[in-house]
């Protein structure tokens, strides 16, 4: 027997000599031992592993705390008199010693799942000796990898546990597939329902293993039970996902309750009396109960955000142990906020089998002038309204199909707890449309239907349509004017209600993007209902551009300031700010996402010329491919091209640029254009010369919002150089700066240059 046993499938156990090892003194020994133990493949430095554990605290602080908890679990595990010690300690780096005398169930897992694949690098016609490493992989899974274990203030760790308990949870389900497949080929239907049963309590809403475990029921003589699976496999199906079993799962009930299907005397199948088999009906979720969380996974396409992602993840813990809250990803455009909120969307999908998602997107075009927009769109997608989804294209369509398959749910909440938003804040012609069926609903709803669905034309007077030529019809009418009718009181209360009486049975993430284009509707509502969350399982994410807001309004607070503050207060930090992530991170990760060959120089230059701005890194390595001057060379690595043209800017680069700088004060662009001839680096006082503008006020525009609400520059130094002092800015991002310059046609381009030149030349 190995000297050390550690055991992370359920529950830690760690055993030296046989005996528990019971004095860790913390989670985090445990956390690191596991840790070290999983990633035993390579050595880990002390930063990393300080990050990874204390990301919250001060540099020196983890390193500290790294240093002290390393001690403790050295204690724990002291090095046998003879013997490898168990871990590898440098000055710089830690590893967990292979050689030395211990045994990992997870090691053991992976090695006889990765010797099978070996042998059958396709998972066809696998042979009896890797079915045995097959069963042997299934018998260590004991349940979710570190069941049960989290540590709070390591955000870090926790996504990195995720992550591996979504890893080992499809192995392990796909080992039972496996294993299962090759036993009913053999007709070992006692050994296939066995596996099939197992396999659904891991996942309870895989159908495939419950065909398997009807099949094997049939085929071994216990038609009555493989009938009673059908039902349950419907029931969890209905319940869970709002959808009917497949035509694939329905033909094999049809077959199986006309007698096309029966028990078959083979070898492994036995008969009813002899067999000794009993297959106990799949076990129910608990009433009202959530399926287990499995971890999300799969970031190939999502880079450099770990650590947000993961943010968020908590906050979604804590709405599915419902207390509901509201959170905000901020950033300037192309800092990939909807991309993010799409991320942590899917994998809360994949999660959280009966989670739902709505998403509402403000509009630049109508702005404040199109009430409740966010809140409507958000509706509508909960409804089951295929015409507008603003998520399509985000979520994929497994997701965007359980979404829809909820819709008579949405529908029985609005009947029940909103019945004037009909109307109001949503329109007849919709509840029309998306109640085609409503049969479908619970209880007998189609008088309430056909009342709140009928068109109530007379009551439109002119007084109503004063002032509304842009409206094309009254359903049209009744979400821009009469929503005032109701009350914004009535509203904010029914709306409320209908969200928590479906949350009731299906956690609710709610995305509001593009909030800085919100109405001032939609911005109250986001108040009064963000206030309402605690004890309810509903998550709300909004995104905003901060540089917007005062774009938008100038000297006066945005309604959407004052909101923010106020919910800040209730749920204290709900703020993921992507302008502070660490961009430099972003585009290495980016980069090495995929095997490459681009030195030190590529590296500095996209995060120079993108400022680490996820778009805007991506549109110039898009566009160097498009062009061929990156390219994957034989081996498959991309490789970059000796002379890159770092000056083109593509077209969606030009059009977000644009977007960001056509709404700044004309004299403020005209400044940052001056500026642009002289280079990333410029002196305020020279450009301000160049298109007459005061200097005092060119440099508290430069030093103020530009610097810090719009972040388009940085101020660098004031110096004396000649006969006064000189102020030296730069842009922030090189693409602004190439975007400015490239701009100006070439009379105004030379016009600046030469008064930039004059100025410069009078102070020298």
């Amino acid at each position: 027997m190995p000297h050390l046993m550690v055991s992370l499938f359920g529950s830690f156990q760690a055993i030296i000599d046989g005996s528990p090892v019971s004095n860790f003194e913390s989670n985090k020994a445990r956390a690191l031992l596991a840790f070290l133990m999983v990633e035993a493949d390579r050595p880990h430095r002390r930063e990393a592993l300080a990050a990874l554990f204390w990301s919250d605290s001060p540099d020196q602080s983890a390193r500290n705390n790294l240093r002290q908890t390393l001690y403790r679990l050295r204690q724990a595990i002291p090095v046998p008199q003879e013997g490898m010690p168990y871990l590898l300690v440098t000055v710089n780096e830690i590893q967990f010693n292979t050689n030395s005398d211990h045994w990992l169930d997870v090691a053991a897992f992976e090695g006889l799942l990765a010797a099978t694949k070996r042998h059958h690098p396709q998972n066809l016609g696998l042979c009896e000796e890797c079915i045995q490493r097959l069963q042997t992989a299934i018998s260590l899974y004991q349940g979710d990898f570190l069941s049960g274990f989290s540590l709070s203030s390591s955000p870090q760790f926790d996504w990195w546990l995720l992550r591996k308990q979504e890893e080992y949870h499809r192995n392990a389900l796909e080992a039972l597939s496996q294993a299962g497949k090759y036993h009913a080929l053999c007709r070992n239907y006692a050994q296939a329902g066995d596996l099939a049963q197992k396999e659904i309590d891991l996942e309870p809403w895989r159908e495939a293993a419950h065909r398997r475990l009807m099949r094997a029921l049939a085929l071994s003589g216990y038609r009555s039970a493989a009938l009673r699976q059908y039902r349950v496999c419907r029931d969890i199906l209905n319940k869970d996902l709002g959808i009917e079993p497949s035509p694939q799962t329905q033909r094999l009930y049809k077959q199986i309750l006309n007698g096309k299907i029966l028990r078959i005397r083979d070898r492994g199948s036995g008969d009813r009396a002899s067999s000794g088999v009993i297959y106990p009906g799949i076990k129910k979720l608990e009433s009202g109960g959530l399926p287990r969380a499995r971890a999300p996974a799969g970031l190939a396409r999502f880079v450099g955000r770990e650590g947000e992602l993961a943010r968020l993840y908590r906050h979604l813990g804590a709405m599915i142990n419902s207390q509901g809250q509201v959170v905000f990803v901020t950033g300037e455009a192309g800092s990939g906020k909807t991309t993010l909120m799409a991320e942590f969307t899917r994998q809360a999908m994949q999660a959280y089998d009966n989670l739902l998602s709505s998403w509402g997107s403000g509009s630049a075009h109508t702005g404040p002038g199109d009430a409740y927009l966010l809140f409507r769109e958000a509706m509508r997608m909960l409804l089951g309204d295929e015409e507008t989804n603003p998520a399509r294209g985000l979520l994929n369509e497994e997701h965007l199909m359980r979404i829809r398959s909820s819709s008579p749910e949405a529908i029985q909440a609005l009947i029940e707890n909103g019945p004037d938003l009909v109307g109001t804040l949503l329109t007849r012609e919709l509840l029309a449309r998306v109640t085609r069926e409503p049969g479908s609903l619970e209880g007998n709803w189609q008088p309430a239907l056909k009342d709140l669905a009928a068109p109530k034309r007379q009551s439109y007077t002119a007084e109503r349509v004063e002032g509304s030529s842009g409206i094309s019809s009254p359903d049209e009418l009744v979400t821009s004017s009469s929503a005032h009718r109701l009350g914004e009181t009535a509203v904010i209360d029914q709306l409320t209600r209908v969200l928590q009486a479906l949350a009731r049975r299906h956690p609710l993430v709610m995305v509001l993007d593009d909030l800085q284009w919100a109405d001032t509707g939609s911005t109250d509502l986001l108040f009064h209902l963000g206030r309402r969350l605690l004890g309810t399982r509903i998550l709300v994410v909004g995104a905003y551009r901060p540089e917007d807001l005062i774009l938008r309004t100038g000297s006066q607070r945005h309604p959407l300031e004052e909101v923010v503050d106020e919910l800040q207060s209730i749920y204290g930090d709900i703020l993921v700010d992507l302008d502070q992530a660490d961009g430099r991170r972003f585009v290495q990760a980016l980069l090495d996402s995929e095997p490459n060959r681009f030195d030190e120089g590529f590296h500095r230059k996209l995060y120079e010329h993108s400022g680490g701005n996820a778009l805007f890194a991506l549109e110039l390595l898009r566009d160097f491919h498009e062009h061929g001057e990156v390219r994957q060379d034989v081996q498959g690595r991309w490789t970059a091209e000796p002379n890159l043209n770092w000056e083109r800017l593509s077209a969606r680069t030009e059009s977000v640029i644009s977007e960001r700088l056509k709404r700044l004060p004309h004299e403020w662009l005209s400044l940052l254009a001056a500026a642009s001839v002289q280079g990333e680096s410029f002196i305020a006082e020279a450009a301000a010369a160049a298109v007459g503008q005061n200097e005092a006020a060119a440099l508290a525009w430069l030093s103020g919002p530009l610097s810090k609400q719009h972040r388009l520059v940085q101020a660098c130094g004031r110096e004396s150089k000649g006969k006064r002092p000189i102020s030296t800015f730069r842009f922030r991002l090189t693409l602004v700066q190439k975007y400015l310059y490239q701009s100006l046609d070439a009379v105004e381009r030379g016009r600046l240059e030469e008064r930039t030149r004059e100025e410069i030349g009078r102070d020298a």
